[in-house]
């Protein structure tokens, strides 16, 4: 699926006019090139498809596996001086690891951060402990409306340390939970990593790309989860999350069809452009233009309807708008959370 998607998009690119040397810097910024090199390798992805030769392909391949390699290899340290730092009870999220889940080999799969998932309570705890190495706080979260906060590092891969699996309004698993639920797996280089168990990384795939307006990386990490994971329906149920799930079934099957209707076209003239549109497609939703920013919430307001239940879906909508990491988030946030203790149960909300 994930190459058939590629290949798609790939086409678009190539049929409305796009250079192939744009494609590819289309693909770093979106976070995919690993996808996209791997897919080239494995032949699932003709060169021929992009214009480009494959003699260059190959000499590009080579220089961003040894580029790669070395971004692991610093990845791991950074992760191991981390761990010894705050010690067992954690959870690596994404990253190196998810690379190794998805792909068998983390080297085809693009990381940046390392995640850190720790108890609610060991929070600030943690955050003593990477500033001991020498982390700062990249900047500060809007602490009512976020899970996570970053910390950057002269040397080391910034760290991004979460209490939750999920801002609110999703919801999502306790970590007592997904501790319990989760596995270790050794790196390449011997390294012992804990990560989420397929359930909850199933889950998290699913939230991440809803967080991110389906950006192109998320979608490809979608594309590989539903043929390598299996559905985690009881806990998908648990968290409002089935229909989310069923538009990312319909929305997969809409792209990889050349059929009409509206859904169809809908899902193409949305998603087709990724790879040629500069304003789309990148983890932050139309990064660094303020003019989307409004419509960006306006955006994410709307897509709470696929979550389930008219309650949550409408609660979930009102928290992005009164309870955001934006201006009117600030001083509507304390507002809202109290009249939703005081209603919530009536309407059949936490």
């Amino acid at each position: 699926m994930l190459y058939a998607l590629l290949n798609r998009l790939i086409r678009y690119a190539v049929n409305h006019g796009v250079p192939p040397e744009r494609i590819l810097s289309r693909a770093r910024a979106c976070g995919i090139l690993p996808y996209l090199y791997a897919g080239i390798r494995q032949n699932h992805i003709l060169c021929s498809e992009m214009g480009l030769p494959e003699a260059l392909l190959n000499r590009q391949i080579s220089a961003f596996r040894i580029e790669q390699t070395a971004r692991l290899g610093l990845w791991y340290y950074s992760l191991g001086e981390i761990v010894r730092a705050i010690g067992e009870e954690h959870i690596v999220l994404k990253g190196a690891p998810l690379g190794q889940v998805l792909m068998s080999d983390a080297l085809w799969r693009g990381t940046s951060d390392i995640d850190i998932w720790v108890p609610y309570d060991q929070r600030e705890h943690v955050q003593k402990c990477c500033q001991s190495l020498g982390y700062e706080v990249g900047a500060e979260p809007h602490l009512w409306a976020t899970n996570q906060m970053i910390l950057k590092h002269k040397r080391l891969v910034p760290v991004e340390i979460h209490w939750a699996l999920a801002p609110q309004p999703w919801i999502s698993p306790s970590f007592e939970e997904a501790f319990a639920r989760s596995r270790m797996i050794d790196s390449a280089r011997g390294q012992a990593v804990r990560i989420l168990g397929d359930a909850d990384l199933y889950l998290n795939l699913l939230v991440h790309a809803h967080q991110h307006y389906f950006s192109l990386k998320t979608l490809c990490d979608l594309a590989i989860a539903q043929e390598k994971l299996d559905k985690p329906e009881a806990l998908l149920a648990a968290c409002h999350l089935r229909k989310l799930d069923r538009f990312v079934v319909d929305l997969f099957g809409a792209l990889l069809s050349e059929g009409g209707g509206a859904k169809s076209y809908l899902a193409h003239l949305w998603f087709d452009s990724l790879l040629s549109d500069t304003r789309r497609g990148t983890m932050v939703f139309a990064e660094g233009d303020a003019r989307y920013a409004a419509p960006g919430v306006a955006l994410r307001a709307i897509s709470m309807c696929l979550l389930d239940g008219t309650a949550i879906s409408a609660d979930a909508a009102l928290q992005v708008i009164f309870c955001g990491p934006h201006s009117v988030g600030r001083i509507c946030h304390a507002p809202y959370r109290a009249l939703r203790r005081v209603c919530g149960p009536v309407i059949g909300i936490e």
